[in-house]
């Protein structure tokens, strides 16, 4: 009898070391995610330091003076946002239902747009030349249509698309676009498992003369991100050649130069002196010609940012 009774004592002893053990893995997680807020922009600090500063948009200092403001009409997965500069106006999508919205500056409905027979849309990219293009995440097809008339529908059936199918995971697909006009190059994110980031070169004089696309694997460039750990969108900024890249699960931003090497950061935490809470789920970023920062979250949220002294 007393050898049983000490054998169950020592099962109990060997579970509760196990229960033990497991709650200080998930207290060491917890903890991980909490110290991040913290760490993440002392690491870009040093690396800075490190480095040597270089020349660019400088991210740290945007302040946000439009801070979640709910998209009127839209009550989720508003996922993708871009500047329309012919028109000075930001063109959104949300994913079910398919739609694309037009808004102004202070984020507020300007028109909506049905977009019939499309999937899982996750970006948007305006073209010039009133065309705008959008990102099917599943399908990994890029949809190329005109500005409709207002009010009026998109019909899948009647446009333009390519599919590149360059990913197996559908659900992990291309998460976000970015076009840059003058080097007619098309860049992309995929979202994670794992993160990549292409530039699709002549991509807008394919769609036009049938010339065929080089797609180039720039994914060397974000190897060294190592808290950014998703994409969720791109923005080129024409006038300085460099690329913003969005996270939804670090909740940050940032900014690299022509070469792919680290220029500023910007966190959208309530750490951060302008913002009374967390960004929930960053899914969109760009750029008016103001330099003026805009992005939205899901379910329904739009911020905007000005830089300091603009």
């Amino acid at each position: 009898m007393g050898k049983l009774s000490f054998n169950r004592r020592s099962r109990r002893s060997t579970k509760a070391r196990w229960w033990l053990g497991g709650a200080l893995v998930m207290g060491l997680l917890a903890g991980v995610a909490y110290w991040q807020h913290w760490y993440e922009p002392l690491f870009f600090h040093l690396k800075e330091r490190i480095e040597g500063p270089r020349q660019g948009l400088r991210l740290e200092e945007y302040h946000v003076v439009i801070e979640g403001k709910a998209v009127a009409g839209v009550s989720r997965n508003l996922s993708a946002i871009s500047y329309d500069r012919e028109r000075d106006r930001l063109l959104a999508v949300t994913n079910d239902p398919p739609v694309m919205l037009e808004l102004d500056r202070q984020g507020e409905v300007l028109d909506r747009h049905r977009l019939e027979g499309f999937g899982d849309i996750e970006g948007i990219a305006s073209l010039g030349n009133g065309r705008v293009v959008v990102v099917d995440e599943r399908r990994q097809r890029f949809s190329v249509f005109a500005m409709p008339e207002p009010g009026a529908a998109v019909d899948q059936q009647r446009i333009q698309s390519l599919s590149l199918g360059m990913e197996e995971d559908g659900n992990k697909g291309f998460e976000g676009i970015s076009y840059d006009a003058e080097g007619d190059r098309l860049f992309v994110v995929k979202e994670s498992r794992p993160r990549k980031l292409y530039a699709i070169e002549g991509f807008g004089a394919s769609l036009e003369q049938g010339l065929s696309l080089h797609i180039r694997d720039l994914t060397g460039w974000i190897d060294g991100l190592v808290f950014n750990r998703d994409l969720s969108d791109v923005f080129y900024h024409g006038a300085t050649g460099h690329l913003l890249l969005l996270s939804d699960r670090s909740h940050s931003l940032v900014e690299l130069d022509r070469e792919g090497r680290y220029v500023s950061y910007r966190a959208f935490l309530r750490a951060n002196e302008d913002m009374q809470r967390d960004a929930p789920q960053l899914e969109g970023v760009t750029m008016d010609d103001q330099g003026d920062l805009y992005l939205v979250s899901e379910p329904n949220l739009f911020y905007r940012l000005k830089k300091t002294g603009s």
